[in-house]
Order: C-alpha cells, then sequence, then structure tokens
C-alpha cells in the first residue's frame, strides 16, 4: 500500500510532530495541494484512512472494494497527493473511516483528525519518529542488524518480542510498536499471571479505533528491553475483561513509553532501531 511516489529533497525531509495529551503523534498535511488536515502518525494501523468529512470536501475516487482487519468489504480512495513538510506523497490509496471512530475520538481530544497516516504511506524508505526533538523525518538508505538496537519485526504491523526479566525468572511477550496508542506497555488478553512481584496502580481507559477498552495497570518488579532501551520497573496494563476488541494475541507498546525515543523503520526489510532520543 505504498505511494506510487515520494518526493522529497535528495538529502531527506522532515516535518513536525505534535502530540495530543495523551501523547499520540500527530501532523499537519497539505491534501491535494488544498487545506491542511491533521492527520494521526499511527505505526499500528495496518492501512492509511481518510475521514468521511475529508472524502465529502475533496470529492475522493472510490476504488473497487477491498478489505479491513476483519475481512469485510471495505472502501479504497486514491488520495492524489499529502504534503507533510517537505515530503510529498503521490498517489496514497487509503481506506475510509467505516467505523465512525473518528468523531468520537475527536470528542475524546478536543482536535479535529480526519486521517491516519501508517507506515506503508512510507514503505521504500527509512522513517524516523524522533519523539525527543517532535519530528517526522524520511531517508533514503537501510538499516542493518549491526547492534542490539536494531531488532527484526513481522507482519503488516511492526510486532516485535519484548523480554521482561527480573534477574531469575525471564518472559517474552509479543507486541505492536503503536504509536496511535496511548498505553505504556499493554500485554496481550491472554496473558496470564506474570512471575514478578507489581504493585496495582488502578484502571486506564482508552477509546481506540476498533472501541472501549479497560485495563488493569501495574508496576512490574522486572526489566523490560525495546531495541537499545531499558525500562526499569516498566508499567504494563492488562484488559479486565481477558479479551480486548480485536482478541489479538498481541500486546502493544505505546506512546506513554515511546515518548522520548527515537524510533527508525526499515519497512522492506522488517526492522526497526530504537534508542534513547536524547543521546546521540
Amino acid at each position: 500500500m505504498a505511494p506510487e511516489e515520494v518526493r522529497m529533497p535528495s538529502t531527506g525531509a522532515s516535518a513536525a510532530l505534535k502530540q495530543t495529551a495523551s501523547g499520540v503523534p500527530l501532523v499537519d498535511v497539505r491534501v491535494h495541494e488544498k487545506r491542511k488536515y491533521t492527520f494521526l502518525v499511527d505505526t499500528g494501523a495496518s492501512w492509511s484512512v481518510v475521514s468521511q468529512r475529508l472524502i465529502k470536501e475533496l470529492d475522493l475516487v472510490k476504488l473497487p472494494v477491498s478489505f479491513d482487519h476483519f475481512g469485510k468489504p471495505q472502501a479504497l480512495y486514491e488520495v492524489n497527493s499529502v504534503e507533510l513538510g517537505n515530503i510529498y506523497l503521490w498517489h496514497l490509496l487509503a481506506t475510509d473511516d467505516a467505523r465512525g471512530a473518528f468523531p468520537e475520538i475527536e470528542r475524546s481530544t478536543g482536535l479535529r483528525i480526519d486521517g491516519v497516516l501508517s507506515l506503508h504511506a512510507f514503505k521504500d524508505y527509512l522513517l524516523t519518529l524522533d519523539f525527543h526533538r517532535d519530528r517526522l523525518e524520511v531517508t533514503r538508505g537501510r538499516l542493518t542488524k549491526r547492534d542490539h538496537a536494531t531488532i527484526p519485526f513481522r507482519y503488516s504491523r511492526p510486532l516485535v518480542i519484548v523480554p521482561f526479566s527480573d534477574g531469575e525468572s525471564t518472559t517474552t511477550h509479543s507486541m505492536v510498536i503503536d504509536t496511535g496508542s496511548a498505553a505504556s506497555f499493554q500485554l496481550a488478553a491472554n496473558t496470564g499471571s506474570l512471575p514478578y512481584a507489581e504493585k496495582f496502580l488502578g484502571e486506564s481507559r482508552y477509546m481506540t479505533y476498533y472501541g472501549r477498552n479497560a485495563y488493569r495497570v501495574s508496576r512490574i518488579d522486572a526489566v523490560a528491553v525495546l531495541g537499545g532501551v531499558a525500562f526499569v520497573h516498566p508499567v504494563v496494563e492488562r484488559h479486565q475483561s481477558g479479551a480486548d476488541a480485536l482478541g489479538e494475541n498481541a500486546g502493544a507498546v505505546g506512546m506513554r513509553a515511546l515518548e522520548g525515543l527515537r524510533l527508525t523503520f526499515d519497512c522492506r526489510r522488517d526492522l526497526v532501531r530504537i534508542v534513547d532520543g536524547a543521546k546521540p
């Protein structure tokens, strides 16, 4: 689902990121060389998405039917041009907001959001999300797994293995690096008890594209490692009912954990480099 063409200076390009109160990153874009809109940069999204409002305002062309995350028919639209900073995406394909989630997300954030940019919008390039400097960067090049900070991921979303350890017991968990989530380390719905001492911190509730969810929040006596960053006594969240909205077997790493980090994605080689954004 990469755009037909990406235009930018030969030295690379960048755009400013802004964040909601929940921390999720937004970017101002110009669509069809007309008015400005605000899009969410969501590494957990399988597709780029456009709102019903944007479809009507720009009279976007509807293409033959595609299918959503659940295998149900979903409309597909061609967005001729999306400009963010000095980056130009030509002929980007996006689905519509079939679930009508955008209005409720807008009510919860107080901001107008008209689209989602997924990793696939930058598939042929290196995409860096620098949450220390609030910058999105696109460059040509490739990652290689030369150090412990660069780790592989799987599937259309960046699904990585995150180890947790207290020096005696080690557990590993599949988690999607999800910048569209306000969570910290959110464990899979089917995760049982952890072999670590923990302190209950309360409950968290999130409105996501797939519905509302409630989680039990704890701080655990262990260390989680994500790329080149170690999290001592990380906060973890587990679904209250034991089944999340998607019924998935993977958890997520959201913006409460990713804040201040620098993430570089190479979707051609399924690699991501994760470092502390404050360090060189």
